[in-house]
């Protein structure tokens, strides 16, 4: 589970890099072929694909980033000072 706690004093790069982990070691081994099969469709038909979730903005990125969707929306996490 990726928690806003375990981000605490991390800078943006730090966030990043944490995201992509949650992505390469949970979600990712943990997706659906079959929904993935349906974005290489929509993708291949010339849809707009696009992931909308209440999950945080970091993580849904890098998801992103690998399912080659067009644009992320998710919760946006503030950074104080950069940290």
């Amino acid at each position: 589970l990726w928690r806003l706690s375990h981000l605490n004093g991390m800078n943006a790069a730090q966030i990043r890099e944490a995201a992509r982990r949650y992505v390469d070691e949970v979600l990712w081994p943990a997706r659906d072929q079959s929904l993935i099969d349906r974005l290489i469709d929509h993708r291949a038909a010339g849809d707009l694909v696009v992931i909308l979730s209440g999950g945080y903005q970091p993580y849904l990125e890098v998801f992103g980033e690998k399912l080659g969707v067009d644009r992320v929306l998710g919760t946006q996490i503030e950074l104080e000072n950069e940290i």
